[in-house]
């Protein structure tokens, strides 16, 4: 099935990686996986481990990275929320972490929900850019607004100008 941790390529990409770029593969019995993966094909993201989910390939992308950048809210939505991966902010080889993603290629429902999940909108890249840094300079003040809301400490809501 998608848990072959024997299949992985030269490029370091495993079978969920392909899944969440949206190639297809081949399971063992025969069975294709594709993005948007049906509902029922969620169910073989339950039947692999966290630390497979987050295996990183040779730029350093995990497969939430993947998801985020082709735009597979339903993915994003169950690696993150229904999962709970411990890898929301594990940076590629240019540090950037699935949140720098979604601020940059505007994914707004990614973002909001890398947020929901946890995910920190102040870790810097390698070129000292935070995702918020990214959204503005990408042209996506709307990422950023959901990034600033969201995790504006409590305190800090509460101060009265």
């Amino acid at each position: 099935g998608l848990a072959d941790p024997s299949r992985i390529n030269d490029l370091g990409w495993t079978d969920a990686h392909h899944v969440a770029y949206g190639w297809p593969i081949q399971a063992a019995h025969g069975t294709t996986f594709s993005i948007p993966p049906e509902k029922h094909h969620m169910s073989s993201f339950n039947q692999v481990t966290d630390e497979f989910l987050c295996l990183r390939n040779d730029f350093g992308q995990t497969a939430l990275h993947l998801a985020v950048r082709q735009d597979h809210d339903e993915l994003v939505s169950f690696l993150i929320l229904t999962r709970k991966l411990p890898c929301l902010d594990v940076g590629n080889g240019d540090g950037d972490t699935p949140l720098h993603y979604a601020a940059a290629w505007g994914r707004r429902e990614s973002a909001r929900l890398l947020i929901q999940g946890g995910a920190d909108p102040s870790i810097l890249n390698n070129q000292a850019k935070t995702p918020m840094d990214d959204a503005l300079s990408f042209g996506h003040p709307d990422i950023w607004s959901i990034m600033s809301q969201e995790k504006m400490p409590q305190h800090a809501k509460s101060i009265e100008l």
